[in-house]
């Protein structure tokens, strides 16, 4: 219902999408909606479970300790030209955010951790799951707290910058029982006790992420410090440290397993990121239908395959087309397209 309710918000407000005032609906369980202006104007008037829609447009960040749902307008310019997407410097999150979520949000590179998690309950009173769904995530995700913020989930999401490790109050640092799924990471990942699956690596480590369990990840060039992990059906993991558990890893080359990584350069060759490249795999890789469930290796295989474009969950314009005038029988000629990432 929320879904459907939303697409009539946007289809009536969606004409005008580029004016300088952003409309921003504010969604209750119940299906009342309000509109607001500014995000901050949204999250005050936001309760437990609420959804916030954000079109596209620049946002500042804020602080959320209320369990609510951020849905932004994309963060793949490529499949957001119609809406434009969503943009954010940062977001602070704190305990009371637990069983939250965001989506469909492009946050800026910068010096600092785009989404910082903080919880300071002793002990952790409830489990903290929160979900992080088809963003870009361009300086990464860290956590300062004086307990780990366990169940942190990040899926299909591009990622850069650094998971912070936090060694101050806890030795299970900043994160723990992460899952971590379908994700492209230019970062590196420091998160013990956590599965880690189906992602692409690219030029990152896996520092002290121990005790976890990593499965159908496809890497390039990766230093990997863990340590009593469980690594199943990877590519080029490389030598690990024989303290890790190892089952069916194979090492093939980026050519041989993708559609199209991209031109590598260097020695050995390095290959970049590019949202115009194409990481399916091809059907006379190793990688193909040899995942522990017996789908592909890397980011289309698994339980929540890679959503082409980033597409968010709700209703998406991703095409228009509006008549500059009416025709000789005052009619005047729309064209919409929608589409949803499920």
């Amino acid at each position: 219902m929320k879904n459907l309710l939303f697409f009539t918000i946007f289809f009536l407000f969606g004409i005008n999408i580029k004016a300088q005032t952003p409309r921003i609906a504010l969604v209750k369980p119940n299906g009342t909606t309000t509109i607001h202006t500014t995000l901050q104007g949204a999250y005050d008037a936001a309760s437990d479970d609420d959804y916030i829609y954000l079109p596209g447009g620049h946002f500042d960040g804020l602080g959320i300790n209320k369990r609510l749902h951020i849905i932004g307008a994309g963060s793949n310019i490529d499949s957001s030209a119609t809406t434009g997407i969503t943009k954010m410097h940062s977001l602070q999150f704190y305990e009371d955010a637990a069983g939250g979520s965001i989506e469909g949000i492009y946050f800026y590179p910068f010096g600092g951790s785009n989404l910082n998690f903080h919880y300071y309950s002793l002990p952790p009173t409830t489990p903290n799951y929160y979900e992080v769904n088809r963003c870009f995530i361009g300086s990464g995700v860290g956590g300062n707290s004086a307990q780990p913020w366990d169940g942190l989930v990040l899926k299909n999401n591009i990622i850069g910058g650094f998971f912070v490790y936090n060694t101050t109050y806890s030795i299970k640092g900043g994160f723990s029982n992460c899952l971590i799924k379908n994700n492209v990471i230019l970062a590196n990942i420091e998160t013990p006790y956590s599965t880690i699956n189906n992602n692409i690596f690219f030029y990152t480590g896996l520092n002290v992420s121990n005790y976890s369990n990593f499965n159908n990840n496809i890497f390039q060039q990766t230093s990997i410090n863990t340590y009593y992990s469980i690594f199943h059906n990877n590519v080029n993991a490389g030598n690990l440290p024989n303290t890790n558990e190892v089952y069916n890893n194979i090492d093939e080359s980026w050519d041989n397993i993708f559609e199209n990584p991209g031109i590598g350069g260097g020695t050995p060759v390095n290959y970049s990121y590019d949202v115009q490249n194409n990481y399916h795999i091809k059907s006379t890789s190793a990688c193909k239908n040899s995942g522990t469930d017996g789908t592909d290796r890397g980011i289309y295989g698994g339980s929540s395959p890679w959503i082409e474009g980033s597409i968010p969950s709700n209703p998406h314009i991703y095409f228009k087309n509006v008549a500059e005038e009416t025709n000789t029988n005052g009619q005047l000629q729309i064209h919409f397209k929608v589409r949803t990432g499920n």
